[in-house]
Parts: C-alpha cells; structure tokens; sequence
C-alpha cells in the first residue's frame, strides 16, 4: 500500500522526537544534572566567599576578647596575689622542697600578719578570729598539702577559714565584713553575715575564705618519699622572681619547667 504525503510527514516528525527523547535521556539530562551541581556548588563557594570576611572578623573579636580578659587578669595579679620573696611577705617556690617547708612557715606568719590587720577594719572589736593552717613538716608534703600542687595545675594557697565574729555598731560591722573583697595581696570573700544584739552595738558573725594564687617561672623537683635533705638544707633552685601571673609546675619526670599560670 502506497503511503501517501501526510503520513509519512508524521512518521518522520514520530521518528525525530523519539531520536530527540533518546538524545535529551542519554546526553541532555545528565549535562542539565551536572551544571545544576556546578550551579549549586558556585553558590556554595560563593556563600564560603563571603562568609570568610565574617569569620575572620569573629576571630579578631574572639582574639581581642582573649587579649582583654589577660589585661583585666593582669589587673588582678597586680594587687591580688602575694610577693614572690620572704622579706615583702610572700614565698619564692624555686628552692628546694626542705627549705621551702622552713620558708612556709615565715610565710604563714606573714598571712596570718595581713588577716590580723584585715579584721581590724571599721574599728570593729575582735570576738572570735581565724587562724591560717600551719604548713606539714614534710618536704614530701608541702607542695601537695600547703600549695595544692598538681592538684590544681598552678600553686595556690587557699583556706575556709569559718568563722569570723566582731563586735560594733551596724555600720562599722558592715564595712568591716565587706572590706575583705579589698583586701591586699589576697582574694578574700565573706558572706552569710549574721547580726546580734541590741543596737547601738551588735556582733556580727560571718563565713570566710582566703586564696592565694602564687607567683612565680619555676619549681624545684619533686621530692620522693625517703628522701635525704641536700647539704646545707638551703634552697639551690634558680628563677624564682617569676613574671606576674605566670606560676609554674613540674613535668611527670620531675624536671623543672616553666609554664603559666592561671589565665
């Protein structure tokens, strides 16, 4: 049978949009694919792009939030922590353990010495007052018991010394409890104030704690248990005027090091 004109024009136009459907499933779709991921991956890069100067400005802040708190922290260690010698009333850790248990003591004194003066503020009459620990006996002990070392990964002096309890009029025990968060040398804190009596003169009763954080670039090794003193007794360790803020401590071999403080 003769096919005539119009047919065959549409077997043709069948025929070329199957060649075309195969043509777009087997070639066009997978390149139309592709660019949308080159598409998509653009954006990204894009978004990357410009989030990078926002980054970098969230590390300039975190930077100079960090800078800020040493500088605040600096502040503290200026006026809130002892002397790193005897004769100012402080404690040089870089000698041996036997002579720094002697050097304790002198340096217990001189806490005891600023406590005493502390608890005079306001003209407040003295009832019941703290007693700073004496310091062990042991050059095995004093660096864990007394300075809380490696305990706490710098040395620190730090006592609940309980109660406190003085005796005057309303104003003068108020300033009296609250004058401890000035105190030199020392962060003190008070709380749990309590009062009793008859005005014009009460006793007031409040809760106390005193640290120290201690100064300093280096430690003397670590004394083990049996331990003979050095000759002499005296200290040998070198270094011990540190830089403000930075205590040291000790490595697991008992070698001296230096290493930074709190903040």
């Amino acid at each position: 049978m003769k096919l005539g004109a119009l047919p065959i024009m549409c077997i043709g136009i069948a025929i070329g949009l199957i060649a075309w459907g195969i043509g777009y499933f087997r070639f066009w779709m997978p390149n139309l694919e592709t660019a949308k991921n080159y598409a998509t991956a653009a954006d990204n890069w894009e978004n990357a792009a410009n989030l990078s100067p926002k980054a970098y400005e969230k590390y300039q802040l975190a930077d100079k939030m960090v800078q800020q708190k040493e500088e605040e922290w600096q502040k503290i260690v200026a006026v809130k922590t002892p002397a790193t010698s005897l004769g100012a009333g402080g404690i040089d850790l870089a000698v041996n353990a036997w002579q720094l248990v002697n050097d304790s003591f002198t340096f217990r004194n001189s806490i005891q010495t600023a406590v005493n003066r502390q608890l005079h503020y306001g003209g407040v009459k003295i009832q019941a007052a703290p007693s700073i620990e004496q310091p062990p006996v042991e050059a095995t002990r004093i660096m864990s018991d007394y300075y809380n070392y490696p305990a706490v990964p710098y040395p620190v002096v730090m006592w609940n010394l309980g109660q406190v309890q003085v005796q005057g009029t309303y104003e003068q025990i108020l300033a009296n409890a609250r004058a401890w968060k000035n105190m030199p040398n020392y962060l003190a804190m008070s709380d749990g104030l309590q009062l009793q009596g008859t005005a014009p003169v009460l006793t007031g009763t409040y809760n106390l704690v005193l640290v120290g954080y201690l100064r300093g670039r280096t430690l003397y090794p670590t004394v083990l248990e049996g331990a003979k003193p050095e000759a002499g007794g005296t200290g040998g360790g070198s270094g011990g005027g540190g830089g403000a803020g930075q205590p040291s401590g000790l490595g697991g071999n008992g070698a001296r090091r230096s290493g930074r403080g709190p903040g």
